[in-house]
């Protein structure tokens, strides 16, 4: 199964903890980075080809298909965080109270930690809906996604964990732009089926 939803073997705590980052919603700041562990760098570990283009509307000023495109655009990015330790452009698009965002990145480190990184699980976005909120430049976007499989790898190349089904979610991503950049506030990620 995939880790945004329950994992097998060495992946459980992770799945846990980031579950219950999860429930606790996005009230807590990003997890401190002193004595974080070194990330997967491009040269360690394999490098995701499904890196998504920016969207030209990141730059533009906020809209409904910008909150849209940029929302589709940070969904998109995750496997290829998980597989590279690139979190550049993520952090540089989670707000500093994104729960979900930070918790991607401290699993992350968890796997690094260990010597580990994930391969695969590419995430493609089928619908979506989206809201303007009650803030000027604030939107509610509705997606639904699916999640190719994908396998953690551990140092030696040998896959520790998988999950061989593809994975649907629906996710409801909170965005705001400022007037001068997008941020990913929240994002709750949930089964299709469930």
């Amino acid at each position: 199964m995939s880790p945004l939803t329950s994992s097998r073997g060495p992946l459980r705590l992770v799945a846990l903890l980031t579950a219950l980052v999860l429930l606790a919603g996005c009230t807590g700041g990003p997890p401190s980075d002193i004595g974080a562990p070194a990330r997967p760098t491009a040269t360690s570990a394999p490098i995701d080809d499904g890196v998504p283009d920016a969207p030209e509307t990141l730059t533009e000023p906020p809209s409904s298909i910008g909150a849209v495109d940029v929302a589709t655009y940070f969904m998109e990015m995750y496997p290829h965080v998980l597989a590279t330790g690139d979190v550049d452009e993520w952090q540089r698009l989670s707000a500093v109270d994104c729960v979900f965002c930070h918790a991607v990145v401290a699993d992350l480190d968890a796997l690094a930690d260990q010597g580990h990184h994930r391969e695969g699980g590419a995430v493609t976005v089928g619908y979506s809906v989206v809201s303007a909120g009650a803030e000027a430049g604030s939107y509610s976007v509705g997606l639904s996604m699916n999640e190719a499989p994908a396998r953690v790898v551990d140092s030696h190349g040998e896959a520790i964990g998988d999950w061989t089904e593809p994975q649907s979610y629906v996710a409801s991503v909170l965005l705001v732009h400022d007037g001068a950049s997008w941020a990913i506030q929240a994002v709750e990620p949930a089964p299709a089926d469930g």
